[in-house]
């Protein structure tokens, strides 16, 4: 039996930073669930003209924003930007596990290293390979959702500054975000921190 519940749901809503902060904003005002999806659902505050698209959008967001802490979350939408995306990075990885573990394993050892400082496609086959291999409900994914998870987790990291794309390599980069961000994080969840940050 899996302990750990993996989904695949960053395959159709990866970074979705504009979305983020116009929910976040609503979340701050202090709304309801039931409120916010009327405004971003019924009302189309999101302006996405599939309905379905916007039902996807709104619950995988509230989902992952509903995690952070007030501080955190006044943070998401006062910071500078780098700090912002970053923010909205540490939502994604604690409601996601498996983006988590992909941010350790993966991204963790191209930051850290001296000799390879990119994530190639072969890594990132590699990966979800060794995940097949232990966990029974992702070894029951298509390729098709696999490679689909893979374009996620690329736009995440692109769009949110920790890497940037050459061909088919994503290299990191180092981000810098506000000290004292870092320290709420790293207060409640260090393996995030050791993971993006390289601490």
């Amino acid at each position: 039996m899996n302990k750990k519940t993996y989904t695949s749901a960053i395959k159709k809503t990866p970074f979705e930073y504009l979305y983020s902060q116009k929910i976040a904003e609503l979340m701050i005002q202090g709304l309801s669930y039931n409120e916010i999806f009327r405004k971003c659902y019924e009302e189309n505050e999101l302006q996405i003209v599939s309905e379905q698209r916007r039902k996807e959008v709104l619950n995988v967001v509230y989902d992952r924003l509903s995690k952070l802490d007030k501080y955190l979350l006044e943070e998401f939408l006062n910071s500078s930007i780098d700090s912002s995306k970053f923010i909205l990075v540490y939502a994604i990885a604690i409601s996601d596990l498996l983006f988590f573990e992909f941010l350790i394993t993966e991204y963790r050892g191209v930051l850290l290293s001296k000799n390879k400082n990119y994530i190639s496609d072969s890594d990132f086959d590699d990966f979800f390979a060794t995940i097949k291999e232990k966990n029974t409900v992702v070894a029951n994914w298509s390729d098709r959702t696999i490679r689909q998870l893979g374009c996620g987790y690329r736009n995440i990291i692109i769009n949110s500054g920790l890497g940037r794309r050459e061909k088919n390599l994503i290299y990191s980069k180092k981000v810098i975000i506000k000290p004292l961000v870092a320290e709420h994080i790293k207060k409640i969840n260090m393996p995030f921190i050791q993971a993006v940050l390289g601490d």
